[in-house]
């Protein structure tokens, strides 16, 4: 059941309208003098909300057998030292594929170059100037996806071994392309096999050789770069016959399954003491914090409903609204999720069910709202018994999956007591 941010008409004396505002003390104006005589009162309640670590964040991204492969799923490679939640640090390991095997190579054949192009569709950090640095591995064993018929998942501490560094190269600019040759000794290896096993026809052949690659940056970047997957990306190998003056060329896609590894260190920040998976924490420095990258979310606590419903007869609400203003702005590109959503927890701050859709980011108020006055009227009545509720800034469909969307890094930093609730309530006897 979705229990925010769904309008229902309520009944109060047999007439009394629901109000849908933006602003709750528009309410209020509606009911002009008639407010007292309905004994309509009004409550700004402080959410009680606390920080949570989750025990796994999935970032594995495939084109099957789940078919959640999406071109907007960022490569993540670099860091930054965050100044509230510490330093990250961002890998991507991916397969390559073939999805045009037409080609006109030939016998004799001799290598020119291979060349790595990708476009870079986001970033995320303190330093965009640079310059910035992408390192590449040969990886030494296959990312698989699945064993047998179970699905394997990749998740935000998994990582692969490498097996060797096959190009490396500095860039500036972080809103372009990246196109950097690769190690000609593993060129030539690749043509020789494309040769001699025609490794470049079948994806079966392909993957046993080259294995994939792991895109990493430097260990004292500012900076976490995002590269696209789509038709435009890809790894390209030029050859020619002897004495030819123009090079053929064979490309090959990167991505049909991938995942990125997101580390943080918290040492010395208000989240360092957060060790335990889904026990409640607070930091003790007067915010919350969501760096859903690395596994740390904000839950909020509506239990205190319950009292506020033994306290006062009959109470319902007329209409509740959550706000969630006022994050702390940081120098850089520190950007905070473009949208959240609510997903309803058990006692132990386990996520077990979505609970409203969208919330977009209102750069006025700097910060989110949603109506919630079903939710809080259900909880008053006594027909809604999970009062926690966990904030998520990446929209799953398959809950506990989370797709690594480019807004996975997305981070925002608020004061505790700017989680609240505005509350107009009344007490028919």
């Amino acid at each position: 059941m979705n229990l925010l941010g769904r309008s229902v008409g309520l009944a109060l004396a047999g007439a009394l309208l629901f109000f849908a505002c933006e602003d709750p003390s528009e309410i209020g104006e509606e009911l002009g003098s008639n407010r007292d005589k309905l004994g309509v009162q009004f409550a700004e309640i402080i959410v009680p909300t606390t920080n949570v670590l989750l025990d796994s964040v999935i970032t594995t991204s495939r084109d099957t057998p789940l078919g959640d492969f999406s071109s907007d799923v960022s490569m993540l490679t670099g860091g930054y030292d965050d100044p509230f939640t510490g330093r990250i640090d961002a890998v991507t390991f991916t397969k390559l594929f073939v999805s045009d095997t037409s080609s006109n190579l030939e016998a004799g054949d001799q290598f020119d170059s291979l060349i790595l192009d990708m476009g870079i569709n986001y970033t995320y950090g303190i330093d965009t100037l640079g310059p910035h640095k992408l390192r590449v591995y040969q990886l030494a064993d296959t990312i698989t996806s699945l064993v047998g018929t179970e699905v394997l998942e990749y998740f935000n501490d998994s990582a692969e071994p490498l097996l060797r560094q096959i190009g490396e190269a500095d860039f500036a600019d972080s809103t372009g392309r990246l196109t950097m040759k690769l190690d000609t000794q593993f060129g030539e290896e690749l043509l020789a096999e494309m040769l001699a096993n025609s490794i470049h026809q079948d994806n079966a052949l392909l993957n046993p050789f080259i294995k994939g690659f792991a895109f990493m940056g430097d260990p004292a970047q500012q900076l976490i770069v995002g590269f696209e997957n789509n038709d435009n990306t890809g790894l390209t190998i030029y050859y020619s016959q002897p004495g030819d003056t123009e090079a053929s060329s064979f490309k090959f896609n990167l991505g049909s399954l991938r995942y990125n590894q997101i580390l943080g260190n918290r040492i010395g920040t208000s989240l360092e003491g957060i060790t335990e998976p889904y026990t409640s924490f607070d930091p003790g420095d007067g915010f919350i914090y969501s760096q859903e990258a690395i596994g740390i979310v904000p839950v909020m606590d509506f239990s205190f409903l319950t009292s506020l419903s033994d306290t006062i007869s009959n109470v319902f609400a007329v209409s509740s609204q959550l706000l969630i203003e006022g994050l702390e702005v940081s120098e850089g590109r520190l950007a905070p999720p473009s949208n959240i959503y609510f997903l309803l927890t058990d006692d132990t701050n386990r996520p077990i069910e979505v609970a409203s859709g969208l919330l977009l980011f209102n750069e006025e108020t700097n910060g989110y709202a949603l109506d919630v006055t079903t939710f809080v009227q259900e909880i008053l009545r006594g027909r809604e018994d999970r009062t926690k509720i966990m904030i998520f800034s990446n929209q799953t469909e398959e809950f506990p999956r989370i797709n690594p969307r480019r807004s996975l890094l997305n981070r925002f930093i608020i004061p505790s007591e700017n989680i609240k609730m505005r509350m107009f309530y009344s007490n028919p006897n």
